[in-house]
């Protein structure tokens, strides 16, 4: 018996459905139970006019369609978008469940989706494109994918390319490439470049009304009262909404919402973003707008369902059903968390072996070690698309406990810790800067730039930071000034970590000189790094240094010059990194080491471990090691840290120090903001007396 049981054992995993077993545990031990969400368009068949180029790009026929839904109907849960929201925000998220959404409103959904949904009792929604509905608007895609399937001419010359159009492999590349490049246009220009295409390729647009491709409303109230179809908004006529304005953008979000629910009679509490591109503010406008989620579309990263604003979706497309059932129980998303963990890693990890070496050396114990320690916080007070109440109540919050946090501590020069807040541009409310200031002007806090932004340009972030930056200077007397030049300048801390274009797959900034654009709006200093284990962590760790910008190749700050005592003049801006160590006294499993990159909050306790790890970690200027500086970072606007922090972190935090390294002989510390750092900074390099460093806190730059 007990050898049938082994040998059962056996042959369960060296099967496929034993791989596939395997994979989805170590998926949910790994990654956690996450929600899978999957999109597609249209589901083809052998009768459609342009099938073979259909097929080729990937679109599921009926029988493929209907093989998938029936294996994932035995192997997982489907549920609906809105159950979905449920267990998101209940944080308790049941094993192997998966959300099916359908993009832009196809007749093939009622005619050929439809009956497989009731057949296995499969819930789905739908994202409609409204000004589509009963083809009113064929969509700028399907009409180039019409006019590539069915024009009669083999070749085209445009953009300076010569595009061969002889067989239907050919005619796939040819769509592709367009696609990508009419997508990186703004509409109007799109419009105009689609008409040129499609009279070159010589083809009448109007033979595309003549069999019907979208949805007509009765469909979609068929649909709708089958009870197992969500109507979603897909926007009015499937702009990128990051290349129109935020009024059009608005017009788009909010008006399809009311024409569906007019003509349905019903709720609509869903929206997807065309394309899947977004940013914070039409998160913010898709929230106003009542809807209850959106969704977005990422291919590079892990499905992380948790944003409810910004909920990722995978591509569901025809594929090899062995490779797709292998694919859905969650290799892919194995490999990357492997990937991230390891290669994108691998660079610092190289410098920190080095630096071990240069840490062992015995430091010279007859100084006194200075400790510089201050907390730049990537203040976001909307974070997680918050309402406008929550916002404020966070603020609230803030002006209410720290001041009576700061009041109880005083370093060795007699100051109270300043808090460094870092507040980004695209949540200025004027009643949040008004607590700001408040909490700044009992000399408790300063205020700086943070700023978060995806696939920008270098006019318009000149013209955001300008614009910003003046508003807290000439409204609310924030920021500082140069005693040499009178110009305003100010401390930067990048979104997401992807300052000068760091991020391998190029979003959340799109800019390769942007550090020398913060130069020339008055950026004194970057305070983004570090960000390990994100693939925007530089070589360069435990540094201050200067960055020269190279305007032809993005992640400028990957290397640059140790600032140095005595230089008084280096080209490029100045970056402060925090402490980035690997913590061999807490590890994974028993056996990785964590790493330790000074963030502190809920899960990222303040412990005196990580603190003496944050002194080993020596960032300090060149031939200046014994003053020792320590920028550690938060987002204290979440609550799970703000409560922490508030409560009793910070608390932790500064009476430890004051308690270890502020005996007057072997350590003084003393409590900075992001701007007195730099003033220390200066000072040393500059080669100033040092015996009275409260004096050095305005050395250059002064509120």
């Amino acid at each position: 018996m007990f050898k049938k049981i082994i040998k059962s054992i056996f042959y369960l995993f060296v099967t496929a459905t034993g791989i596939i077993f395997i994979l989805r545990r170590l998926r949910q031990k790994i990654l956690g139970n996450q929600i899978v969400i999957l999109f597609t368009h249209r589901i083809v068949c052998s009768e459609d006019e342009i099938y073979p180029l259909l097929k080729m790009l990937e679109h599921f026929n009926v029988e493929e369609f209907e093989q998938r839904i029936k294996y994932l109907s035995k192997q997982y849960q489907f549920i609906s978008l809105s159950q979905a929201l449920g267990y998101i925000k209940s944080g308790k998220i049941p094993e192997d469940c998966i959300v099916l959404t359908f993009d832009d409103g196809y007749r093939c959904n009622y005619e050929r989706v439809l009956p497989i949904l009731k057949k296995y009792r499969v819930p789905a929604t739908v994202f409609v494109t409204t000004d589509s509905i009963n083809d009113k608007n064929i969509l700028w895609y399907d009409q180039l994918n019409y006019a590539v399937a069915k024009t009669k001419k083999t070749e085209l010359e445009l953009w300076g390319n010569k595009y061969l159009l002889s067989s239907v492999g050919e005619r796939k590349k040819v769509y592709v490439d367009m696609c990508s490049r009419l997508k990186a246009m703004d509409n109007k220009e799109k419009i105009i470049m689609l008409d040129k295409i499609l009279s070159m390729l010589e083809v009448d647009k109007d033979k595309l009304l003549e069999k019907r491709l979208m949805l007509n409303w009765e469909e979609i109230k068929q649909m709708q009262q089958s009870g197992l179809v969500e109507i979603g908004a897909h926007s009015i006529t499937h702009p990128i909404l990051t290349k129109i304005s935020s009024e059009q953008a608005k017009e788009e979000i909010v008006k399809s919402k009311q024409i569906l629910e007019e003509k349905l009679g019903t709720e609509v509490r869903h929206f997807a973003y065309p394309n899947g591109d977004y940013n914070a503010e039409l998160t913010h406008i898709v929230r106003d707008s009542g809807y209850e989620s959106a969704c977005t579309v990422n291919y590079e990263e892990q499905n992380n369902s948790t944003k409810i604003y910004a909920l990722n979706r995978k591509g569901f497309t025809f594929e090899d059903f062995r490779v797709f059932t292998v694919k859905i129980a969650g290799i892919t998303d194995l490999y990357k968390k492997i990937y991230k963990q390891t290669e994108k890693m691998q660079p610092w990890l190289i410098n920190y072996a080095f630096g071990i070496i240069k840490r062992s050396k015995r430091p010279d114990v007859s100084k006194t070690k200075h400790v510089f320690l201050s907390v730049c916080d990537h203040f976001e007070p909307l974070w997680g698309a918050a309402d406008a109440r929550t916002g404020l109540d966070r603020m609230k919050n803030w002006r209410e406990k720290y001041p009576r946090i700061a009041e109880k501590y005083k370093d060795a020069d007699g100051c109270s810790p300043k808090y460094s807040f870092f507040y980004p541009e695209e949540e200025y409310r004027h009643e949040y800067m008004e607590m700001l200031t408040d909490i700044c002007r009992k000399k408790y806090g300063e205020v700086e730039i943070h700023l978060h932004h995806n696939n920008d340009t270098a006019d318009n972030l000149r013209k955001t930071i300008n614009g910003f930056r003046d508003t807290l200077r000439d409204k609310y007397g924030l920021l500082s000034k140069d005693k040499q030049t009178g110009e305003i300048k100010y401390g930067f801390i990048h979104g997401n970590w992807c300052l000068d274009n760091s991020r391998p797959d190029g979003r959340w900034c799109g800019i390769n000189n942007e550090i020398s654009i913060l130069q020339e709006t008055g950026c004194y200093a970057d305070f983004t790094m570090p960000s390990a284990p994100d693939p925007t962590q530089t070589f360069k760790i435990n540094s201050i240094y200067y960055a020269v910008d190279n305007p032809d190749e993005p992640k400028s700050h990957n290397s640059g010059r140790d600032a140095k005592k005595g230089r008084r003049s280096c080209p490029g801006l100045l970056m402060v990194q925090g402490p980035l160590m690997l913590n061999w006294k807490n590890r994974k499993m028993g056996v990785m080491p964590r790493i330790e990159n000074g963030s502190i909050g809920r899960g990222d306790f303040i412990t005196p471990e990580r603190m003496r790890l944050w002194i080993a970690a020596n960032v300090h200027i060149k031939n200046k090691p014994e003053y020792v500086f320590i920028k550690l970072y938060t987002h204290g606007c979440q609550e799970k840290n703000m409560n922490y922090l508030l409560d009793e972190g910070l608390d932790k935090l500064y009476s430890f120090f004051q308690e270890n390294y502020n005996d007057g002989i072997k350590y003084k510390t003393h409590y900075v903001s992001a701007r007195e750092m730099v003033n220390i900074i200066k000072a040393v390099e500059d080669d100033c007396q040092m015996e009275d460093i409260k004096k050095l806190r305005n050395y250059r730059y002064v509120c």
